[in-house]
This record gives C-alpha cells, structure tokens and sequence, in this order.
C-alpha cells in the first residue's frame, strides 16, 4: 500500500520549485539564503531538489561566436564551441546547427578545464523517461534541459545523501512525479565530480569542491541544497553565489541550535520569508531567509574544518 504524501514533503518539494523560479543574480546583486530548521533532515535535500527540477528554467539565448558552453550532442552532454550566431540559427560546426529558442545550452565559465570528457544519457533512463513523459516528448531534449540546469547538493556525507535517495525511491515513490524518479534513478558516480557540472540533472559536492576547481564558483545552479549549516560556513562566500541556497538545519546538532543566533544581523527578505510562510510551513519547521551580496569570484581564507564539522549533522 502506498504511504501518504506528509504535509512537510510536499512542503519541501513546493520550496524547491519556489527558489527555483527565482532569477539568477549578478555581480552586484543579492541572492537569497534560506534557512531551513528541522527536526531531522531526512528526504528534506531530495524532495526540495525534486520540487525545483518540476520547474521549467529560461534558456539562455544571448550567444556571440566564440563562447564556450554545454549542451547535447549525439545523445551525449558534452562541451561545444559557437561558431556563428544569426536569428534563426546557432551553428556549432561545418555540418550542425541548431535552432535559436530551442537550442538547450547552458554558457561556462572560461577557467572551464578544455577537453571535459562526455555524459552519454543511459538508455535505461530514457526508457524511464519514455514512458514518464507525454507521448512523442523528446526526452533527451527534456533531460538536457534539466543537465543544463542541475540542482547541486552539498554535504559532507556523501553516501548518506546517496542512500537517503535510494531509499526515497524504493519507498516512496509515489512522492516524485514520474519524470523525476526517473532522474533520480540515474547513478553515475560522475555526479560527484567537478569536471562533470551541466552534464547531470543534480550532482553532490563536498563544501570544498572549488578549493582545486575555483572555475565551478561561477557555476549558476537552478538551486543549491546545503546539508547543514556548518558545511554552509566552510563553503567558500562566491561558491555557486548567484542562485539561491536552501540550508538545512537538523536541530539535534550544535551548528543547528545555532544558526538563528549567527543569522540574527543578516539582512533579512521579509517578502520571501511570507512566500514560503504561504506554503504552509508544517510544525516544528522554522524559517529564515537572508540575502547575500553577490561578490566577486575571489579566494576565501582558508577554514579549520575542525572548528565547523558535526559528525551528526545529517541525521
């Protein structure tokens, strides 16, 4: 018998699919910074992940010969060069073009390592996705539209975020649209490496993953998850900074009791604040929202993860 959808996972999920629907910030600018403090963060980081990738995301369209981007190609993601741009057209060799407005390409940061080896799309997948999406869909158009897009999360607990998916698929679901398990069915241990961000509809990160690839910084995420707020401090200020960031807070650790106390002379986004509070906010859930000046791509101090880590975090 199937379990009933609980009123705080289709709170998350409506979170998700709320910061995603918020605009990418530049240099300049203010992105949001949402706290999220719970009594335990079980399924939290995938059911708000699953919410945002039901959202349909603007395609970038402002392309000059030259630019460097990612988008799909002979069932593969891969790395891909403009050659030349017209109103109509976007060609990307002698013998392929694709149509402006229907061209899903994402542009990437030019400190991009040169030579990123392809993501070909699992045909188990797209048989997933055959059969979860409307008849005749183009389902490696859908999924590049997603890659291009990706959530990422970030924690320290690598497997258990992995295991905390599996679970959610195995269990429930009949909590995700169809389209989304069949995106979270995808396994590639690729999802975890730098080299490999715009190829996957989400990917996992330790907070550190820019300390050897400082080009991922500028990497706009449709949203970014973060397990915890200790992890949320490691991170480095300008990492993925100019889309919005959920933070989830497990009460039952230290840097979870703390983090109202830390936020308290942040400036606070009272109108998001009252978007989520419409959601419906279940019991024993509190919010706070921030924003965060969207700063230039520079190095941080280097932090002591011993004076940020909890062992229990993700519980």
């Amino acid at each position: 018998m199937a379990i009933k959808e609980p009123v705080w996972a289709t709170f998350f999920k409506s979170l998700g699919g709320l910061l995603s629907t918020i605009p990418t910030a530049a240099i300049g600018e203010t992105s949001p910074r949402v706290v999220v403090s719970v009594p335990t963060g079980r399924f939290s980081y995938w059911l708000a992940a699953a919410g945002a990738l039901e959202v349909e995301q603007d395609v970038f369209d402002d392309w000059r010969p030259g630019d460097r981007c990612v988008g799909l190609v002979d069932n593969q993601m891969q790395d891909l060069v403009i050659r030349s741009v017209d109103e109509k057209t976007i060609r990307l060799s002698s013998n392929l073009s694709l149509m402006r407005g229907k061209a899903f390409l994402a542009p990437i940061p030019a400190g991009t390592p040169e030579g990123r080896r392809a993501a070909r799309i699992d045909h188990r997948l797209l048989e997933a996705l055959e059969k979860a999406l409307p008849h005749g869909a183009p389902r490696r158009m859908w999924y590049a539209r997603h890659a291009i897009k990706p959530v990422v999360i970030i924690g320290t607990g690598r497997d258990y975020v992995q295991k905390q998916r599996e679970i959610l698929l195995n269990e429930v679901p009949t909590w995700l649209r169809p389209e989304i398990a069949a995106l979270f069915h995808e396994d590639a241990g690729t999802v975890f490496r730098a080299s490999h961000i715009l190829f996957h509809p989400f990917m996992i990160y330790d907070p550190t993953v820019d300390k050897h690839h400082p080009w991922i910084r500028e990497i706009a995420p449709r949203l970014t998850v973060v397990t915890s707020w200790s992890t949320y401090r490691r991170m480095n200020s300008t990492l993925f900074q100019c889309a919005p960031q959920l933070i989830v807070c497990n009460r039952r650790v230290g840097s979870g009791m703390r983090v109202f106390e830390e936020t308290k002379d942040e400036q606070v986004n009272a109108a998001l604040e009252d978007k989520i509070r419409n959601l419906g906010v279940p019991p024993g859930v509190f919010v706070r929202v921030f924003d965060s000046a969207v700063t230039p791509f520079v190095d941080d101090v280097d932090h002591d993860d011993d004076e940020f880590f909890d062992e229990g975090e993700l519980l």
